[in-house]
């Protein structure tokens, strides 16, 4: 087992983009309205869309036999954070684990 690498990228969504003409189907299972007053549902459905621009870096490392060294961070780029327009956020997520695998005793 050797080390390895990985980068990744998500583009979810561009506020550059033009909006489509498709229609969205939101599944609610009971009358919004009713539970959360009159008006709520549309107020939910009228904020902007959040746009996230994610990329990740990961990779793993051996570090004996069965033990693993697990690295991976995400730098995230959100535009309209918190579904508020005008609302940018930069994000970092970082995580570091140890993996050890135990033996089965199957060769």
């Amino acid at each position: 087992m050797g080390a390895n690498m990985e980068v990744t990228a998500d583009f979810d969504g561009d506020s550059t983009t033009p909006d489509t003409t498709q229609s969205i189907w939101v599944p609610v299972f009971y009358d919004y309205d009713k539970y959360a007053g009159t008006g709520a549902l549309a107020a939910i459905l009228a904020r902007p869309d959040e746009y996230r621009h994610l990329i990740s870096l990961s990779g793993n490392y051996p570090l004996g036999k069965g033990l693993e060294l697990k690295l991976s961070t995400t730098l995230g780029f959100y535009q309209n954070f918190g579904n508020t327009a005008g609302v940018a956020k930069v994000m970092i997520l970082a995580y570091i684990g140890i993996l050890y695998r135990i033996p089965t005793g199957a060769k």
